[in-house]
């Protein structure tokens, strides 16, 4: 027989809907969250916001150090026919590509977060105030023998 134990171990996924940026805005927003460790230890933020006049550029894939990147899977959507802007960012790494399918939403991943602060944070930075926010905590069941 085994028993189940399950750990909190912090590990979250927040969930930020309806927000709107521009492309400058999302790549900044990703820098600050990654950089500010008082937000908790983010691995990942993705997602999509709409693309509006104005909010698209030609920001493709950059590396946090601003050297671009090839790649080969961005979608072949013209700046102009998108529907959404889509972020895939890391500590090393901000990709934002252009794409016709997505949903309006923004994943922060990480660990030990602070919700109310980067709730705050996006809220402000996105020209839609009216942001749904959600949480996804993610625990890890161990198995362990009994004795």
């Amino acid at each position: 027989m085994l028993q189940r134990i399950a750990e909190d171990n912090g590990y979250c996924s927040l969930f930020y809907f309806h927000v709107d940026m521009s492309e400058d805005e999302l790549k900044e927003m990703s820098e600050r969250l990654f950089a500010d460790e008082s937000y908790g230890n983010i691995y990942r933020i993705k997602g999509f916001v709409p693309a509006k006049p104005g909010n698209t550029n030609n920001i493709q894939t950059e590396e946090l150090t601003g050297n671009a990147v090839d790649s080969a899977s961005q979608p072949e959507t013209s700046l102009s026919d998108a529907a959404f802007i889509q972020i895939n960012a890391t500590r090393e790494q901000v990709e934002i590509t252009h794409t016709d399918n997505g949903q309006e939403v923004i994943i922060v991943i990480g660990e030990h977060l602070d919700n109310a602060r980067i709730e705050e944070y996006i809220r402000s930075c996105s020209h839609e105030k009216d942001i749904t926010a959600g949480q996804s905590d993610h625990s890890h069941a161990h198995a362990k023998p009994l004795t």
